[in-house]
């Protein structure tokens, strides 16, 4: 009972610490646009869509303070081969908004704090216009069906009535997203302007794949089996797939772990065995920092094999170099999500596939 409490209490400590300590986004070359329109080179600080939009952490070449600037007091920034944020107003209040392409017609992106996605448009001296796009579903006659609010449609054509050819191409349009918009923008730039390219400063980066080989131990606590207050070997692996647009630290997992042997209880007698081994299949949501060094590692796991029965919380420290990342992970594995059944430590190694 003694070893469950302080392996209990060492794996909440260890979890807790990451997240307490290191939780930083990483710092990026770039530079940042003063309202006289000089440029400063420095560290800008790469944080999720939504805070870039509020605020620009900057640390001026040669100096050791950072300084947070609004989008009032700066016209906008750029990260080296990345993303551009400029000032624009929105509904009376100033916010940095991505800037996605430059020309005829300019695109911009802002997330708002639910995370939601918000698109807009500017033609010549007009204001950003929101391209707003909705889909829900509904209940007629006894029937559900899927409405599409597509009032994007009515601004684009708004914007481009001076170019006819952009009528029917505006029809087939989607959901707006990054790809289809600047698209969109460059077509109608080329209609209107032949002899001078548009501008696209969307930032071009593939989705990033990992793959990671794991190896600790479990100490389970609160089960039925003769799995309780013993101390097992843990191992696996898993694939983790970037999702880019909407967050660029997000990660999605599948995997396959082994967590321990149950040893001739009533289940491992009524099939003959003499053992039955406890094998995961995980679902993860992962947030990963790329950011060389150390930084924290969250993740939450649903195991597939039981219908996301048992689930898996875990938070550690991650140090990278280059494509290869260190691991170490404590976790605290439960069961309908309240009821703790083991205590985790794993170590990891971590290999950027692209």
């Amino acid at each position: 009972m003694i070893a469950k409490n302080n392996m209990f209490r060492f794996t909440l400590l260890c979890l807790l610490f990451p997240v307490m300590s290191s939780a930083q986004s990483e710092f990026q070359q770039g530079y940042i646009i003063t309202l006289a329109k000089d440029t400063l080179n420095g560290l800008i600080k790469n944080k999720s869509y939504h805070n870039n939009s509020n605020h620009c952490d900057f640390q001026k070449a040669g100096s050791d303070s950072v300084k947070r600037f609004y989008p009032g007091d700066i016209k906008g920034y750029r990260f080296d081969n990345g993303k551009y944020y400029v000032s624009r107003e929105i509904g009376g209040s100033k916010v940095f908004m991505e800037y996605l392409i430059h020309g005829k017609l300019d695109v911009y992106f802002y997330q708002d704090e639910r995370g939601d996605n918000h698109y807009y448009a500017a033609k010549d001296t007009l204001k950003p216009q929101e391209l707003k796009y909705s889909k829900e579903n509904r209940y007629s006659n006894g029937k559900s069906y899927v409405y599409e609010s597509k009032l994007y449609i009515g601004i684009l054509n708004y914007l481009t009535q001076d170019c006819g050819e952009m009528t029917e191409k505006l029809k087939s349009m989607k959901e707006p997203d990054h790809k289809n918009l600047i698209d969109i923008a460059k077509v109608y730039h080329n209609y209107k302007c032949k002899d001078e390219k548009c501008i696209i400063y969307e930032k071009k980066i593939p989705r990033k794949i990992k793959v990671a080989l794991y190896g600790g131990s479990n100490l389970f606590f609160n089960t039925i089996s003769n799995l309780d207050r013993k101390i097992y070997p843990s191992y696996g692996y898993q694939f983790l797939f970037q999702q880019a647009q909407r967050r660029e630290r997000l990660y999605i997992g599948i995997g396959l772990f082994n967590e321990g042997i149950i040893y001739d209880n009533e289940e491992s007698k009524a099939y003959n065995q003499n053992h039955i081994r406890y094998i995961r299949i995980p679902f993860s949501l992962n947030y990963i920092s790329q950011r060389k060094g150390f930084s924290p590692y969250i993740a939450y796991e649903f195991d597939l094999r039981y219908l996301g029965y048992f689930q898996a919380l875990k938070v550690g420290v991650k140090y990278q170099v280059k494509k290869f990342s260190f691991l170490l992970i404590p976790d605290i594995k439960t069961s309908m999500f309240i009821m703790p059944i083991a205590a985790g430590l794993n170590f990891g190694l971590m290999y950027d596939i692209r």
